[in-house]
Order: structure tokens, then C-alpha cells, then sequence
């Protein structure tokens, strides 16, 4: 996610461009208030990537009698710009200067649907929801980016008792040897053989 998340770091030599907007990607872990936000944007506009914890969804028994137990994780992209011109600015904002709604727009679409590894079958990461995540008029306009996806938790694997199957024997049954079964009706017997 990080690195899909890096690609709308603004090139220097281009200078910002609605491919790549933003002047910081970085991480934000703990609380977000105008203090956290302020300690870790060092420039704006910026994009931080949060981890959101997990919860176990669904435990999935197989035949054997083991479990497969699968969680939802969740992630939130903060999106921040500072802007202290109008309102108007700071949530749309233009092409070489945007605002919150273009930066979330960017973000969403390097994320949204982006393949992961180890992801439970294969799923891929959505978005589940976009919010305000701090608002100060005409200084710092945050949003949030609401993302998650599921994938298999890892655990202990048991140690294998099992025997080998080294061979399966085969017989046919055409003539009431079955205790007067049906010889229109073969019987297919199946011998498992487990030793070497």
C-alpha cells in the first residue's frame, strides 16, 4: 500500500501535477488532532498511512477438523492540506494547487481495488468510506480514507501425524459376491494400503 501510496509523490522537476500531488507521504500512528498533524507534516499537501487495527471475522472449519481463521484489517490514508485562502480552495482547489476532495480523489485511485499479497482469496483492498478528519477553516483541511481488506490470520501449524498412503487397491464386484447384491449393479471396492 505504501509503495502504490508513494507514486503520487510530486516530482521535483515537474513541480505538483494531478498525477502527483502531494509533497509528503509518510506514516501517522496514535490519536490525529491539530497537534499530532502539525509534528508530522512537515509539508503539505501530504499523505499519511495509518493502521487500523483488525477483527476477526469468520473462523472457516475444514475436514480435517482444523480451522482457517480470516480478519478484516483496516488502514486510513489521512489526506491534508493546508490552505489558507476560501473554503472553496481548500476542499477542491486547482490542478497545480489541490484541495482536499482532489487529493482524496488521487489516493483513491492508486488504492482502491489494489491487489494485495496473502490477501484471503485473492480479495483486493476497498474503500469503505470517506470523512472529515479535521477541519480548521483556512488553515488545515484533513480527510479521511477508509480502506480494508481480508486476508487469512497466521497460526500455529500442527505437527503432521498422519501415515503415507503408499497405494489403493481395486476390486470389482460382477457376480453376488457381496451378499446377494445386484450383478446388474457392480459394487466397487476401494482398499487404502498405508504401510511400506
Amino acid at each position: 500500500m505504501f509503495t502504490a501510496l508513494s507514486a503520487l509523490l510530486i516530482d521535483v522537476t515537474t513541480g505538483t501535477t494531478a498525477a502527483r500531488p502531494f509533497a509528503l507521504v509518510g506514516r501517522f500512528a496514535g490519536p490525529l488532532s491539530e497537534d499530532t498533524i502539525t509534528e508530522v507534516c512537515t509539508q503539505y499537501p501530504a499523505a499519511l498511512l495509518a493502521y487500523g487495527g483488525e477483527q476477526v471475522t469468520r473462523t472457516v472449519n475444514t475436514i480435517g477438523g482444523d480451522a482457517e481463521d480470516r480478519s478484516l484489517a483496516r488502514w486510513t490514508v489521512y489526506v491534508a492540506a493546508e490552505d489558507v485562502r476560501a473554503i472553496e480552495d481548500g476542499t477542491i482547489g486547482i490542478t497545480t494547487a489541490p484541495g482536499g476532495l482532489r487529493l482524496v480523489d488521487s489516493v483513491l485511485g492508486v488504492l482502491s481495488g489494489l491487489p494485495l499479497d496473502n490477501a484471503w482469496f485473492d480479495r483486493r483492498l476497498r474503500c469503505v468510506g470517506v470523512r472529515e478528519a479535521l477541519i480548521r477553516r483556512g488553515t488545515v483541511y484533513v480527510y479521511a480514507v477508509d480502506f480494508e481488506a481480508s486476508r487469512p490470520l497466521p497460526q500455529v501449524t500442527p505437527t503432521d501425524t498422519s501415515v503415507d498412503l503408499t497405494a489403493v487397491h481395486g476390486d470389482v464386484n460382477l457376480t453376488d459376491t457381496l451378499n446377494g447384491d445386484n450383478p446388474d449393479n457392480p459394487v466397487v471396492q476401494f482398499v487404502a494400503d498405508t504401510e511400506a
